[in-house]
C-alpha cells in the first residue's frame, strides 16, 4: 500500500514499540507526504523500520492513533475485520433480554476513536477522532453491511470534537428517531438518541445495575440518577421505598415515565435537584439500606483532578452520612483520569472525616461489552466500590 509515512523521534520509538494505541505530537519527527488530518499513514520507528498503520491528525495533541501494528493491510478488509470480531464478541457477553450495549468500544475494540451503541434497531456513532469523518462514508457501509440497522445516528461535539477538528453534527443516515423504547435484563427503558448524555444511555452500568437489583431491600438513595436505570433495578429487587436525586427535568421526564413502564412508580420517588445542594442538607429521609453514588466525570482533563478530587470526598461524606447502620454505598468514578487508587483515597478521607468504619465488599468497572485493552489502560475509566458503612 502506497501510504503518506511517518517518523518517529527516538525518544517516541520505546513507548510506541510497547503498543500503545496513542502517538503523541512529541514523538512525531517527521511526515513525508502531505497527509489530510484523518488519514491512514504509515507510522516508521526512528530508524526506518516500519511499526505499523494508524489514523494521522496534525491538529491533535494525539497526532497519530494506531490502527495496526504491523505491516499494512486493505483498510475496509481491515475495519470489517475489527467490527466483526467486536461483533462475535457481544453475541457472547451481552445478557438475554437486552437490545441496548455497546457493540464497538474504541481502543478497545482496536478501533481508536470509534464508539457503536445499538439501541434496538438503530446503531448510535460517538465520533471520538478525526479518522472517523474522515472515513465516515466507509463506516457507513460496512455497518449496514454488517448489521442491517433501521438507521445510523452520528454524533460529535463538545470537548472532542473541538481538540480533534470534528465538525459538531448530530445527524441521522436512514429514518430515524429521537426517543426508542429499549430493554435490559427485561427492563424498559426510554432513550433520548438525539440528545441524552453519553449515547443515550450509561450502559456501561449495566452490570452494576444488576448487582444492585440483587443486593436490594428496604430504602436505596439514587444520587444523580438521570433517567432512573439505577431506581428501576432496586425496586425491582424488592427495595420498599426508592428516592432518586436528579437536577435535569429532562431527565426526571423520562425517569418517570421508566417507572411507569416497569410497574414500580409507588416505589420510586423523585427529588429534583443538584445533589450537591440536595445533600448536605436536604430532607431525604433516611438513612438508607442503600446509597448508590453514580455522579457524571469531575474530571475531564488531568488539570481538573486536584478539584476532582475535593468533590469526590465531598460526595462520600455526605453519601456515607445518609446510609444506615450496616448498610451499603455503591460509589463510581468515570473520570477517564481519575485512577482507582486516587478514587480509593477520596474514599478512604470521607470515611476519616465522618467517623465511619468502611469495608470494601467489591471492586467493579464497566461491563464486558466494554473491553479495555491491556495495552490502554486509559479505557479503564469506570471505577466502583460496594462498601458496607457503620459507625466508627
Amino acid at each position: 500500500m502506497d501510504l503518506p509515512k511517518v517518523f518517529l523521534t527516538s525518544s517516541g520509538t520505546e513507548p510506541a514499540s510497547r503498543r500503545h494505541p496513542w502517538i503523541y505530537s512529541g514523538a512525531v519527527a517527521g511526515v513525508d507526504g502531505e497527509p489530510e488530518d484523518g488519514e491512514l499513514v504509515a507510522v516508521h520507528k526512528a530508524k526506518g523500520d516500519l511499526l505499523g498503520v494508524g489514523f494521522y491528525n496534525g491538529r491533535s495533541e494525539v497526532r497519530l492513533r494506531m490502527l495496526k501494528f504491523g505491516p499494512p493491510e486493505d483498510l475496509p478488509g481491515l475495519l470489517r475485520g475489527r467490527l466483526r470480531r467486536a461483533i462475535s464478541l457481544r453475541s457472547a457477553v451481552v445478557p438475554p433480554e437486552t437490545d441496548m450495549f455497546r457493540l464497538v468500544n474504541s481502543e478497545g475494540d482496536g478501533l481508536p476513536g470509534l464508539v457503536v451503541d445499538r439501541y434496538g434497531p438503530y446503531l448510535v456513532v460517538g465520533m471520538l477522532a478525526k479518522w472517523t469523518e474522515h472515513y465516515q462514508g466507509l463506516l457507513v457501509d460496512l455497518l449496514r453491511e454488517e448489521l442491517s440497522p433501521k438507521a445510523i445516528f452520528f454524533r460529535a461535539g463538545g470537548k472532542v470534537a473541538e481538540q480533534e477538528g470534528l465538525s459538531p453534527r448530530a445527524e441521522w443516515i436512514g429514518p430515524g428517531e429521537r426517543y426508542v423504547w429499549t430493554k435490559e435484563y427485561g427492563h424498559k427503558f426510554k432513550i433520548d438518541i438525539e440528545k441524552g448524555q453519553k449515547t443515550g444511555f450509561f450502559l456501561d452500568q449495566r452490570e452494576n445495575r444488576k448487582f444492585v437489583e440483587e443486593l436490594s431491600g428496604g430504602k436505596v438513595l439514587d444520587i444523580f440518577g438521570y433517567t432512573g436505570a439505577f431506581s428501576v433495578y432496586a425496586a425491582s429487587g424488592g427495595a420498599e421505598r426508592v428516592v432518586m436525586v436528579e437536577a435535569s427535568s429532562e431527565a426526571v421526564e423520562l425517569a418517570r415515565e421508566n417507572f411507569r413502564a416497569n410497574g414500580v412508580e409507588g416505589v420510586c420517588e423523585v427529588v429534583e435537584g443538584d445533589a450537591f445542594e440536595v445533600l448536605p442538607g436536604g430532607d431525604l429521609g433516611g438513612p438508607y439500606d442503600l446509597v448508590v453514588l453514580d455522579p457524571p466525570a469531575l474530571a475531564k482533563a488531568r488539570s481538573a483532578v486536584p478539584k476532582a478530587l475535593k468533590a469526590y470526598r465531598a460526595l462520600n461524606r455526605w453519601a456515607m452520612r445518609r446510609v444506615a447502620e450496616g448498610g451499603f454505598l455503591l460509589s463510581c468514578s468515570c473520570s477517564p483520569h481519575l485512577d482507582r487508587r486516587k478514587l480509593h483515597e477520596a474514599i478512604f478521607t470521607a470515611a476519616l472525616e465522618v467517623g465511619r468504619d468502611v469495608q470494601v465488599l467489591a471492586v467493579r468497572g464497566a461491563g464486558p461489552d466494554h473491553p479495555f485493552h491491556i495495552f490502554h489502560p486509559e479505557g479503564e475509566y469506570l471505577k466502583v466500590f460496594l462498601l458496607a458503612v457503620r459507625r466508627g
